[in-house]
C-alpha cells in the first residue's frame, strides 16, 4: 500500500501539512518547521535557514516556490529611487516580505518590523533579527494603546485579525502608531519612507490616522485593502 501511496502524495505539500496539523498529537506536535534551501531562491541563499509555523497555504507555497508574495517585493523595486529609504512592516508576520527585500539587497537604512502574534513572532526574531538594521515590536499598531483578543486560523498563519472573530485567540498589545513616529522621529529624519501593511481589516484605519507629518514622509505604500465601508466614510 505504501509503495502507491507515497507516489501520490510526494510533494503535495498541503495534503501532508493539513494532516499534521489534524493528526491526533498525543504527547507532542509539530508547532515550527525549520526549512533549509536546497538553491538559491527569494527568501534566501542556498543553505539558508526559513523557520515556518505549519498551515496549509503560506508554508506549501514557500516549498514549492521559494517565495511569498513576490508582486509587492517587485512593486518597491521599480518605484525605490536612489534616496536613503527606511521600512515599515505592519503585520510582519514571520517576516517574509522583510527578508525578500533583505535578500535582493534593497538598500535600508532601518527596518521596523510589528507583529503581535506571538508564535509568529518568535519566527520573526529566528528569521530576520540577526540583520542589525532590523528592529521588532511584539505588538500591533492602531489608533490608541490598549490591549485586544487577537484571533487567528488554525489552517493559515498568516490570518491574524482583531477583527476577523475565531475559536482560536491571545490577548495582544495595540500601541499608538503616531507615538512610534514620534518616539524613532530622529532615526526617520533625511529618510523617505516604504509602508507596507497586511493586518487582516485594519490596514485603512490604521493608515489613514498617521499625522500628516509623518505622512508626507511615506513615498512607497503596500496596503491590503479590504475596509470598504470605512472609506466610504
Amino acid at each position: 500500500m505504501r509503495k502507491f501511496l507515497s507516489p501520490l502524495i510526494k510533494n503535495h505539500y498541503r495534503v501532508i501539512f493539513r494532516s499534521l496539523i489534524y493528526s491526533d498529537k498525543s504527547f507532542a506536535k509539530v508547532d515550527l518547521i525549520k526549512l533549509k534551501f536546497n538553491k538559491d531562491c527569494m527568501l534566501g541563499n542556498k543553505n539558508d535557514s526559513l523557520y515556518m509555523p505549519i498551515d496549509e497555504i503560506i508554508t506549501p507555497h514557500v516549498f514549492k516556490k521559494g517565495n511569498w508574495e513576490y508582486g509587492i517585493i517587485k512593486f518597491i523595486k521599480e518605484k525605490i529611487r536612489h534616496e536613503k529609504h527606511s521600512f515599515i512592516d505592519v503585520g510582519a508576520n514571520i517576516g517574509l516580505i522583510t527578508k525578500q527585500l533583505i535578500i535582493k539587497k534593497i538598500k535600508l537604512k532601518s527596518i521596523f518590523c510589528f507583529e503581535p502574534n506571538e508564535r509568529n513572532f518568535s519566527c520573526l526574531k529566528k528569521n530576520v533579527g540577526i540583520y542589525k538594521n532590523v528592529k521588532l515590536y511584539n505588538y500591533g499598531l492602531g489608533l490608541k494603546n490598549t490591549k485586544k483578543k487577537l484571533y487567528s486560523e488554525k489552517m493559515n498563519f498568516g490570518d491574524c485579525s482583531f477583527k476577523k472573530k475565531t475559536k482560536n485567540f491571545q490577548l495582544s498589545k495595540i500601541k499608538n502608531i503616531n507615538t512610534f513616529f514620534k518616539k524613532n522621529i530622529k532615526e526617520l529624519e533625511n529618510v523617505n519612507l516604504i509602508y507596507k501593511s497586511d493586518t487582516q481589516g485594519m490596514d485603512e484605519i490604521i493608515f489613514l490616522s498617521i499625522k500628516t507629518d509623518y505622512l508626507d514622509k511615506i513615498k512607497i505604500a503596500s496596503l491590503e485593502i479590504t475596509n470598504h465601508e470605512y472609506l466610504k466614510k
